[in-house]
This record gives structure tokens, sequence and C-alpha cells, in this order.
């Protein structure tokens, strides 16, 4: 699990915005997989499943049926001999049967039928547990968009500082002469566009609360502060990770990071283990390999429809009767029942069944090759993601002198606005760059994670 930590301040009363008690990331993966509806409904599959396998094994247990009735006839039945007429039966009359039914066997039908069920129960089981997975992966994208969307908020607050700075001083200039209103006015369109840069960021990080307010079973208005350290990647993995490099808080602009003040994760991994060892955890792949074993099940049930049942009953008739000494007649029944003919009924649903395997046969295949290559494009992704936080991170660095740099020459009237504008412009766009490596690669790496089914 994660070493995260995830600060949320507490519910208030009220619609507004609330705030809660710190939670670490564990905690929240903790409300999600308890509050998020969608599992919920999963968990659902495994409680019918198991209910399922009771089915299953029910004819191994006695059938009890019951019936009870009162008939009123008009004339009561009666029997004729020669001109003579005698009735047979009362008029109306009440009945009541009781019949034990025992399969005593049937070729293996009711245990294929109970591993069947055993089987789907485990899958169910297993797809439960890689739904889980998968909303834990959400809610860590979730996560990190916050924070990554909250540092866009502090770039563009820096922009806005920054133009706002060069207006001002574009504005004293054209007061005292030196430069034309077209600087004053490019200065003032700038201010207003990086003020809507804002107002953009600042929706962008309440969507992701929304998101994972969602995810966690939160009230919408429910908000915190982030505080993150690294994924930590699998020990199968060839990468380990060091501490974050994003820091501070949502929503704030923090300072920007510098060159060697800032810690980096490790490279990412450079080769897989393996295969036995990648995807032991991957709770799908056992899932499918469970529904396989339910097909095997079923195309034995199938084959047992070939062969007879044999059978005991047990039977208790009472029919209320007047004219008749014995009106209750018990009786015990050992037999066999079998299908002779129906319509090759038995015949097409062994091969459904057949076929049915071999199609879960295959996705099992498909399955297998799906998740390789998602191991492997999750590592691609995070090795990338490394080496770019590397370059951006310089390139901020670069960005800040050059805007220095230029803001001076501007001011000594050796420049022009335009290069200012361009200045900014391009240290805005590094640090956005920065930001979103910092955030490819946590979710890079908890890909990896998911990938091997460690997250």
């Amino acid at each position: 699990m994660f070493k995260s930590i995830i600060v949320l301040v507490a519910l208030g009363v009220g619609t507004g915005i609330s705030y809660a008690d710190t939670l670490s990331l564990k905690d929240c993966l903790g409300r999600a997989a308890a509050a998020n509806l969608g599992l919920k409904a999963a968990s659902r599959d495994v409680a019918i499943r198991r209910e399922q396998e009771t089915v299953a094994g029910s004819t191994r247990l006695p059938r009890v049926d019951v019936q009870a009735g009162y008939t009123a006839q008009l004339e009561p039945q009666a029997a004729k001999f020669g001109p003579l007429v005698a009735e047979t039966q009362d008029a109306d009359f009440a009945t009541f049967n009781l019949g034990i039914y025992q399969t005593l066997y049937d070729f293996g039908r009711t245990k294929a039928r109970e591993g069947a069920a055993r089987v789907a129960t485990d899958a169910a089981r297993q797809s439960y547990a890689a739904g889980e997975q998968d909303l834990f992966l959400q809610v860590v994208r979730a996560y990190y968009g916050i924070l990554e969307t909250g540092k866009f908020v502090g770039a563009a607050k820096d922009e806005l500082a920054s133009m706002v700075s060069h207006q001002q001083t574009a504005k004293a200039m054209y007061e005292e002469g030196v430069v034309t209103r077209n600087d004053l006015l490019q200065a003032e369109v700038r201010v207003a566009n990086s003020r809507q840069r804002v107002l953009a960021a600042e929706n962008a990080v309440e969507n992701g609360w929304l998101l994972l307010n969602y995810l966690t079973g939160a009230p919408a208005g429910y908000r915190g502060e982030l505080v993150e350290e690294t994924v930590q990647l699998p020990p199968t993995g060839s990468a380990s990770t060091g501490s974050t490099v994003l820091s501070g808080s949502t929503g704030s602009t923090g300072s920007t990071p510098s060159t060697g003040s800032t810690p980096k994760p490790a490279s990412a991994p450079q080769s897989a283990p393996p295969p036995s060892d990648l995807f032991v955890k991957r709770t799908e792949l056992q899932a499918q390999r469970d529904v396989v074993a339910a097909q095997d099940y079923l195309v034995q049930e199938a084959k047992t429809d070939y062969y007879p049942e044999f059978f005991a009953h047990l039977g208790l008739d009472y029919m209320q009767n007047s004219r008749v000494r014995e009106q209750a007649i018990m009786s015990a029944t050992i037999g066999l029942k079998v299908n002779l003919f129906d319509g090759n009924a038995k015949t097409s649903r062994l091969r459904q069944a057949v076929e049915e395997r071999s199609r879960e046969e295959d996705r099992l295949r498909d399955l297998e090759l799906k998740i390789r290559l998602e191991l492997a494009t999750a590592q691609n992704d995070l090795k990338v993601a490394a080496a770019r936080i590397d370059a951006s991170e310089k390139a901020i660095s670069q960005g800040i002198e050059n805007l220095r740099i230029t803001k001076d020459r501007y001011a000594e009237k050796v420049g022009t606005a335009t290069d200012v504008v361009d200045a900014q412009t391009l240290l805005t766009l590094t640090r956005t760059d920065y930001y979103q490596s910092v955030f490819d690669y946590e979710v890079a790496a908890a890909r990896v994670k998911r990938a091997t089914g460690e997250l």
C-alpha cells in the first residue's frame, strides 16, 4: 500500500465547502473500499454466487413436497353394475399428498454443478478484488491530479504576479513617455489572460475534489490540504523511489523547485521479472482461470444428460372418501429415469458448453497478454517521466534567470515588452511541464503497482 499522506480538513455543517481531520491516503483508500457504490454492487456478486453453491448442492438432500386441497363436485362419481348404480366417492372431499424424492445416483451431475458454483464464487471474489484495485488506481489519479492542478494554480498565480509587475513597469515607462501605449496595452492583455489561467486552474482543482469525493464516498463539499510522498514501487520491479518532488499544499503558490534542492525519484525498472513472479497477485487472472474451470465443470454436467438418474420416492396420498376402506395410501418407489429424445437439445447443450470453455480459454490468454502490455507501458512511462523531471527542473532555473535578465533589459530600455511576455510564457510552460511530469511519474508508479497486483 502507498506510503502517501492525504490531509483533509473536517466536515462542517451546511451545504458549502466543509473540512475534515487529517487522513492518510491509506485511510482514503479504505474509505473508498467501504463507501464506493460501484464496489458495493460488485460485492453483491460474491453473495449471489455463494447462494448458488447451496442451490447446486441441493439435490444431495431429499426434496419434500406437500399438497392439500378440497374438491366440490356436482355429483359424486358412481359405478354401474348392470341396472344398479353405486357411488364410489363422496361428492365433496379433501385431499392431501406428501412426497419425498431423493436422487440416489446421477453419474456426477450434482458434483459438476457444485464444482462450477464453487469456482464461480471464487471468480466473483477475485473479480471484486480486481475492481477494488482499479478503484484504488482511480483514487490515486484523482489524488495526484489535485496536487498537479494545485501546482498549476501556483504557476498561474506566479505568472499573474509577474504580469502585474510588468504592467506597472510598462505603465510607469509610458507615463514617462519612454514607451508607446502599445506596450501598456499588451501588458494589460497579458494580465487578463493570466487571470483566466488562474480561474481555469482553480476550477480544475475543484473538479478534482468532486471526483475524489465521489470515489471515496465523501460529501461533494469535502476539502482538505494534500501533502504527498512518492509512491513506493513493488519489490518485484528493479526500481525504487525517493521522496516526492511535489511539495506544499493545494492551491498555494509555493516555491519554485531549483536544481539541487528537490529530491528526485530513481530511474524506472529496466527489465521485467519472470512471468511466474510478476502476475501472481493479479486477481483478474485468477478470476479468469476460475471461469475456465467453471466451464470445465459445465461440460462435465452437459455430458451427464446422456445418462439415467436413479432415485427413491416415498409418498403419502390421502383422499377423503367414506365409501372406501383405505383413504390414505403410503408407497415407496425405487426407479430410474432417462430421456430418450429431446430434439437434440442435449447435443446442442454439450456443444455450447465446449464452445464457451474455448471462449474463456481464449480470453484468459488475451488477458495475460494485456497485463504484460500494461506493465511494459507503465514501466516505460515511469522511466520517461523520471527523465522529464530532470530536464524540466533544470529548465525552470534557466527560465527564472532568463525572465530576470529580460525584465532588467526592458527596465533599462534595451529589451522590448514582447521579450518580457515571451520569457514569462516560457517560464510558465516550463513549470507546467515540470508539474505534469511529476504527476505522470506518480501515476506511472501506481500503474506499475497495479500491473503487478500490489496496489
